[in-house]
């Protein structure tokens, strides 16, 4: 599956690029991330998998095949995680009986989005002119940094710890360093300036533990900023 994407993703940089018209963009965005976790290693009563606030920034540029389909490139800045609260019970790992447990996991990764653009011209609004911007493609995106932060409640006392992420695919990693997925959105363009929303969700299990998959997703709320247009 991942060769044919890349093979398709290639072909279709490579053709009539050498007649494309080029523009420049920056793009900045907040993102509600989250992990897809999936296995036997969950209490479903009593732990909890939560969403986080995170952000995109970075560059673009566009390559534009005709009037209304376009390539677009772009390399992001992008932060991904997400929070683990756990239900008081006995005999917890954290030693004595634990109130409450919570886990924050921060990941950044360096992300290359691959879209391909279709534009729909919907005439003019309050005098500016007004296109409708839909895309799609795939992502690859490679975690440059990460903390975990924790904090056990236990025994009336409050503990808490910060690690930084070890990226790789050894027993001793936390997670996997490389993410490839699938992202679409929708927005619109008023002149030079852009505003929408994106979904991406990954495709690869970032997780080394052999009892549960852990897959990255975001929904982002972003602007786009065109030079020279």
């Amino acid at each position: 599956m991942k060769k044919v994407v890349l093979f398709f993703v290639a072909a279709v940089l490579t053709a009539n690029f050498a007649q494309a018209q080029i523009t420049f963009g920056a793009r900045a965005g907040v993102s509600y991330v989250g992990n897809g976790i999936y296995g036997g290693a969950f209490d479903l009563d009593n732990d909890r998998i939560l969403p986080k606030i995170g952000f995109q920034i970075g560059g673009l540029a566009e390559f534009a095949l005709s009037d209304a389909l376009s390539i677009q490139p772009g390399l992001l800045i992008a932060t991904k995680g997400d929070k683990f609260v756990k239900k008081a019970e006995e005999g917890s790992p954290f030693g004595g009986t634990s109130s409450s447990f919570k886990e924050n996991v921060n990941m950044t990764y360096i992300q290359i989005p691959v879209n391909a653009q279709y534009k729909i011209n919907l005439g003019e609004i309050a005098g500016s002119n007004v296109n409708l911007m839909i895309h799609a493609g795939p992502y690859f995106a490679y975690a440059i940094g990460g903390k975990i932060k924790t904090e056990a409640k236990e025994d009336g006392k409050t503990k808490k710890n910060t690690t930084s992420i070890k990226f790789g695919s050894g027993d001793d990693d936390h997670y996997k360093p490389l993410d490839f997925g699938l992202g679409a959105g929708v927005g619109l363009e008023i002149e030079n300036r852009r505003v929408m929303i994106e979904f991406n969700r990954g495709l690869t299990n970032i997780s080394n533990a052999s009892a549960y998959t852990v897959t990255n997703w975001s929904f982002v709320v972003g602007v786009i900023f065109l030079f020279g247009k």
